[in-house]
């Protein structure tokens, strides 16, 4: 996976979430109806008149029927209304965007779920058919950004894996250069992407494979990633008509923000994120990728890159990814959940390859995270040879047959209010991953027994005085910590047992981004 610096400036990452929440009902501009199945392009573009295509998507004839694309001149703030339960092709693809909206008017690609084909709602499918090996939606030229991608399921990507000194860059959304500020992807479902290449033995693949994000822009200006669900359960290598056990790519790389997610399947995550927090990650392997590229890596949530990564609220589970959490100093890691990840322990602050920051000055806050270490040798590792650490916090988390192993010369460490459970007593308690690691009852040991932290709850740290419980993984209603007394250790605040009614793991759609049918 590329590693590039960039420089996180929080107040404007506050400013951006601002704007980029504004609700597509509430920004101007006009609205244009899609549906491939019975539109024509000499249409109108209008509910009873739909576009086959879009005006960006590919204009030859496999693609509009005519071999023209519908007339049109972008205003900002424009929406195009794609007809659920239709299915556009690979001959439309890929997407190359010249115009995009505003700080006040975001263009939005979407879909109004009164407006489908067939008995019930379901998203616009792009089915790629192994035949899309460039990207899928892509800025280019004058695209100023401030766009939103809602509710597409977009399947079957084709991936070029190469031999080349570079990585070979196969995203569903890509906006290294243009289109990159205030683009909003949400409620999407991307999956089964994959290549028939087969690498000579002896040679390095490079590949993303399906890899989402910006690329090489300061996360400050990119994409926010919200709600969505990106597998490749259904894709992988081929060889011979035959599946190898080899996920590739499905990391939101240099994201501004990663939330609501589901990942499961996939080789990575979150890459060099501002923000990554209340996603659900499961099946993130590195299983036998060395057999296919030995550069590959496989990291849940990695940021070595020179800014700061906020982790919270996040559900780690059931993966043989090489680390859950890889950081350098100076990334917050708070209210997660580790449960059954099977080759390190999840939390490592590996300062040894770090660039264009300094580690022996950064500080690095480690609070209430519930970690079962069973099968990872441990929940947290401190490294940084030949050198001093900068100051590291590790205070009220719950470590279940778990460990914290420190390899590290330190300015400070303070390492207070950790609670190591047996497997017993989590079992006694509730802390189980049938639970989700909720107790069904307040376990002495753990419940008012933290440090209270409510000073630190302030900017991106704001969430920890919060426990998990509202995470899309979970499905209940965040419950407040207390401003003075002791906290509850762990990610969750004990209630007395129950917890919240729980849901499946699908993440909700959110309710502030909708299409406005004018």
């Amino acid at each position: 996976m590329v590693r590039r610096t960039h420089f996180i400036a929080v107040a404007l990452i506050t400013a951006l979430m601002g704007f980029a929440s504004l609700p597509a009902a509430a920004q101007s501009g006009r609205t244009f109806y899609i549906d491939y199945a019975s539109g024509s392009n000499s249409n109108p573009g209008t509910k009873t008149s739909p576009w086959k295509s879009h005006p960006y998507m590919q204009a030859g004839a496999g693609c509009t029927g005519s071999g023209a694309a519908p007339a049109y001149s972008h205003q900002a703030g424009d929406h195009f209304i794609f007809k659920g339960g239709v299915t556009w092709p690979a001959t439309c693809f890929g997407i190359y965007i010249p115009a995009g909206g505003t700080s006040s008017a975001q263009d939005y690609y979407g879909v109004d779920k009164t407006w489908y084909s067939g008995s019930s709602w379901a998203r616009p499918l792009w089915d790629l058919n192994y035949a899309v090996t460039t990207y899928v939606v892509a800025g280019s030229t004058g695209d100023p950004g401030y766009h939103t991608f809602d509710n597409f399921e977009i399947a079957r990507q084709g991936i070029q894996a190469t031999t080349a000194t570079s990585y070979a860059s196969q995203e569903a959304f890509q906006f290294v250069a243009y289109g990159y500020t205030g683009t909003i992807i949400e409620n999407c479902y991307i999956h089964g992407w994959a290549t028939s290449n087969n690498v000579v033995s002896g040679t390095t693949e490079y590949s993303y494979g399906g890899v989402l994000g910006p690329g090489s822009p300061t996360p400050s200006t990119s994409i926010r990633f919200l709600n969505n669900v990106i597998s490749d359960a259904d894709g992988y290598l081929y060889s011979g008509g035959v599946k190898k056990s080899v996920p590739f790519g499905g990391a939101c790389e240099n994201c501004t923000e990663v939330a609501g997610n589901t990942f499961h399947d996939v080789m990575a995550a979150c890459f060099s994120p501002v923000l990554c927090h209340d996603n659900e990650f499961y099946n993130i392997d590195s299983g036998s990728i060395a057999l296919y590229d030995t550069a590959i890596h496989s990291q849940i949530i990695e940021d070595d890159s020179g800014g700061i990564s906020y982790d919270y609220n996040n559900y780690l589970h059931d993966s043989p990814a090489a680390v859950s959490i890889l950081v350098c100093a100076g990334s917050p890691i708070y209210n997660n959940v580790f449960s059954n990840l099977t080759n390190q322990p999840p939390i490592i602050i590996d300062t040894n390859g770090c660039y264009a920051e300094n580690p022996a000055t950064a500080t690095e806050y480690i609070y209430n995270n519930t970690c079962d270490g069973t099968n990872s040798g441990g929940c947290v590792r401190l490294v940084r040879a030949g050198s001093t650490m900068g100051p590291v916090y590790l205070e009220n988390n719950i470590l279940i047959n778990g460990s914290i192993s420190v390899e590290a010369v330190m300015t400070n460490l303070v390492n207070t209010n950790n609670y190591n459970m047996t497997p017993s007593e989590a079992s006694t308690y509730g802390f189980t991953a049938a639970r989700k690691y909720y107790p069904s009852s307040a376990d002495p040991n753990v419940a008012g027994k933290g440090a209270n932290l409510a000073s630190s709850c302030n900017g991106n740290l704001s969430a920890l005085c919060f426990d998990a419980e509202a995470s899309a993984w979970y499905g209940g209603s965040q419950v407040a910590r207390p401003s003075s007394g002791a906290w509850d250790i762990g990610a969750f605040v004990a209630n007395g047992g129950g917890g919240q009614s729980q849901s499946s793991s699908k993440p909700n759609p959110p309710t502030n981004l909708t299409a406005s049918v004018q």
